[in-house]
């Protein structure tokens, strides 16, 4: 076929291609193969799936984190009950490995361990679609073991420089809960073009900072930004008040937003942030462990916006309410919990699922272990064959 199709036409035929044939696509001869696995052909099929899920998929997937050892895939157009599992592509060396984020088809997640007394961190990006993980380099700095600690981290594609970017924020004190120890603070972000981390030097608000070592966790509750917009974002204590610290992305600097004034002084551990119908961002406040108001702001940065969505009350019999994101229209997802509160259900999320060709083209990707299986038929590549020579009509 490559004899009588230029590139371009060729290329054309293979952005129209879901990815899993776009995969097999690879094998059928070196010209498709370098072509696929050119990165401009990735980020333009990472656009495409986008635009085609927000246009024309009424029943689009969603990536469901729920328990500490499972990720799963389940239609919006369900009650979220049947689930297909995703296994980890890693044996992770923690109790509970964390889901950071989501974009563009890659999840990133973070391993703790502990060693020798000190934090580290694993990051590893994965793209379940594809089944190919990639291991981040270590970071710059891990800290002791700490009795009060406060961790932001936070995952996410900033379109500006077209780069996937991991930020962690550690605000940790040593010893003893006393004034006059020290307070260890430090940010650094992870570029994945560069594949590397740089400690971020930008101004940081101090009142901010001084106010946060009080509020730790011996749970050291790791907290996830919501991304949207290339930034980044987290509710923070600050002096008397809450409000959500925002990070950009494009110019490294943190920002703030104030909250709702009747949610600016509610305990920090009730109030959680999602990104509303991908254009905003939404506070759930867990009124008690059954029922949650939640607010949105209408129009992003803009304070006076601030809305009440919806008030969701639960049944005590049906368990403890979490609520996990909302679906494109903006409809609630709730999960409810019959066990205690545990750190699976703390982190309980969903994010939009999109097939992607994010990590083909990086030679150190690792592969995920897949079963053995039989080799293709030649009516599945009849089926692509077909597939293609379908769009080659269309486009005379």
């Amino acid at each position: 076929m490559s004899d009588y199709l230029s590139e371009e036409v060729i290329t054309k035929i293979l952005h129209n291609l879901p990815v899993k044939s776009l995969i097999r696509c690879t094998s059928v001869c070196k010209l498709w193969y370098s072509l696929i696995k050119n990165p401009h052909f990735i980020s333009a099929q990472i656009a495409k799936t986008s635009l085609i899920n927000i246009e024309s998929n009424p029943n689009r997937l969603l990536l469901s984190h729920i328990h500490a050892d499972e990720y799963s895939v389940g239609f919006e157009n369900q009650e979220l009950k049947k689930y297909i599992p995703l296994h980890f592509p890693f044996k992770s060396g923690s109790r509970l490995p964390h889901a950071m984020g989501y974009s563009n088809g890659l999840l990133c997640l973070l391993d703790r361990r502990v060693a020798l007394g000190r934090y580290e961190d694993k990051f590893i990006l994965w793209n379940p679609s594809i089944r190919k993980s990639f291991t981040v380099p270590q970071p710059n700095f891990a800290f002791s073991l700490c009795v009060f600690c406060n961790d932001y981290v936070g995952f996410g594609f900033d379109s500006n420089t077209n780069d996937y970017k991991v930020l962690r924020m550690m605000i940790h004190l040593n010893e003893h809960h006393d004034n006059d120890e020290e307070l260890k603070f430090q940010i650094e972000i992870y570029s994945f073009n560069m594949n590397s981390w740089k400690i971020v030097t930008g101004d940081v608000p101090t009142d901010w900072i001084e106010n946060q070592w009080p509020y730790g966790s011996r749970l050291r509750l790791i907290k996830r930004a919501a991304c949207l917009n290339n930034a980044l974002h987290w509710i923070v204590n600050h002096s008397k008040y809450k409000l959500i610290l925002v990070f950009d992305m494009k110019d490294e600097v943190l920002r703030e937003i104030m909250l709702p004034e009747c949610l600016a002084k509610d305990v920090a551990s009730q109030l959680c942030l999602k990104v509303f119908r991908d254009s905003s961002i939404a506070v759930i406040n867990s009124i008690d462990l059954h029922s949650a108001h939640i607010w949105v702001m209408k129009e992003y940065r803009v304070v006076e916006s601030w809305e009440k969505l919806i008030e969701v009350d639960g049944d005590q019999r049906r368990g403890r309410l979490t609520v996990l994101g909302f679906k494109r229209n903006g409809e609630v997802i709730p999960k409810f919990f019959r066990k205690p509160l545990t750190l699976s259900s703390a982190y309980a999320s969903i994010d939009t699922y999109v097939e992607s060709l994010a990590l083909l083209d990086k030679g150190n990707a690792v592969e995920e272990k897949r079963p053995k299986r039989a080799r293709r038929s030649d009516t599945e590549l009849s089926s692509i064959l077909y597939s293609v020579f379908s769009i080659i009509f269309d486009l005379i």
